[in-house]
């Protein structure tokens, strides 16, 4: 008796259908074969996105060191140069003061000579 696996006609039926099987695992291994190609391709764009980012973040974390250093520089100047100001105001002002006395008493020593004239 021959034997009928998809209810085909008799005989012919097992070789048509080891031939579908084949075909169809043929499909499915070309089919693994490409959805593993696809997967090793996210996998390697993955990585260089993620090397990408770290070298970013490296970027990032040198950029803000930098920038930390050169603000902290900018403030020490500022601080010198507050300080500095600070003191020539004050010299500026003693010497004013100076000034001042000294046309006080040149004011003084006019008048007493112009009393001492009359």
């Amino acid at each position: 008796p021959s034997r009928r696996l998809s209810g085909g006609p008799p005989g012919g039926g097992l070789a048509e259908e080891l031939s579908l099987a084949r075909r169809a695992r043929k499909q499915a291994e070309e089919s693994l074969a490409a959805e593993k190609a696809h997967s090793a391709q996210y996998r390697a764009l993955s990585a260089a996105a993620e090397a990408e980012r770290d070298e970013q973040m490296q970027i990032s974390a040198e950029l803000k060191t930098s920038l930390e250093a050169q603000l902290s520089t900018a403030h020490a100047a500022h601080a010198a140069l507050s300080s500095r100001l600070s003191a020539l105001q004050l010299d500026i002002d003693t010497r004013r003061q100076e000034a001042e006395a000294l046309r006080a008493q040149a004011r003084e020593a006019k008048d007493a000579a112009a009393a001492a004239a009359a």
